[in-house]
């Protein structure tokens, strides 16, 4: 059953200003940075400066040599179990990034260019 389902809304997916989950399992539906960028609105300016600021300070964070730090913030990229977005096989579980993938998140960072230039 879907958000509109349940409340009754009368309405399909591309007339409602949300994404009409399914509220007792995931909907396999991500949210794209690259997205968010391109929107043409002071709304959508701010979550790209938001998202390139918490990657701005999980670099740094790698660069002084916080390692511990810059995993423990890529750790509580979470989402809200009510938001029913992702992959989960069974029922939804709210997990997004968990440790092991915020693990595989700063070993890229690490590694990147970004991580490897030094601040002048």
């Amino acid at each position: 059953m879907r958000v509109s389902d349940l409340y009754k809304l009368g309405k399909t997916q591309p007339e409602l200003d949300f994404v009409d989950v399914d509220v007792d399992g995931d909907t396999p539906v991500f949210i794209s940075p690259r997205a968010i960028a391109l929107l043409p609105s002071e709304w959508g300016d701010e979550c790209a400066h938001l998202i390139q600021d918490f990657f701005k300070e999980v670099v740094s964070l790698i660069k002084a040599g916080k390692n511990d730090e810059a995993q423990a913030l890529l750790s509580v990229l979470r989402e809200p179990n009510e938001t029913h977005l992702g992959l989960s096989t069974k029922k939804s579980r709210g997990r997004a990034v968990g440790d092991e993938s915020a693990h595989d998140i700063w070993d890229a960072l690490n590694e990147s260019k970004a991580a490897k230039k030094r601040i002048a």
